[in-house]
């Protein structure tokens, strides 16, 4: 899972320095995206946990995201800039071969999908079990 996040940074970042032209702060745009990723993720795992198993939380989770969003992108930030941590994550993606790079740019393309697919489904269901049970 971690290289799997790794190489959505790698790939972030050269859509960012090839498109964007940009190569003073590609790192810190990958790092956030990787952290919306990342926070959209944990959500959904929240979210999925709040509503099948223990509904009585789901109001007390929704109030802690909007923090939880600059604490996840300053951890992400700090850990890829620490000893520019961000180039060896690069030259390690570099290194992978053609067939690893092929399955995890599939991987990476599904996973983002189904997690946000998975964030607005259940964002509906809480939004109709809030709408019926909270007013």
């Amino acid at each position: 899972m971690i290289l799997l996040y790794k190489y959505i940074f790698y790939r972030i970042y050269f859509f960012y320095v090839k498109r964007i032209k940009e190569k003073e702060i590609p790192q810190y745009f990958s790092s956030a995206v990787v952290s919306v990723i990342f926070l959209t993720n944990l959500n959904v795992i929240i979210d999925a946990y709040t509503y099948f198993f223990n509904r009585a939380l789901i109001s007390y989770f929704d109030s802690y995201y909007k923090y939880s969003i600059v604490l996840i992108i300053l951890c992400i930030s700090i850990y890829v800039n620490t000893n520019k941590r961000y180039i060896q994550i690069i030259n390690r993606c570099k290194e992978l071969t053609i067939k690893k790079q092929r399955i995890l740019s599939i991987y990476s393309i599904l996973y983002v999908a189904i997690v946000f697919i998975c964030f607005f489904w259940l964002g509906y269901l809480i939004r109709e079990y809030n709408k019926t049970h909270l007013y």
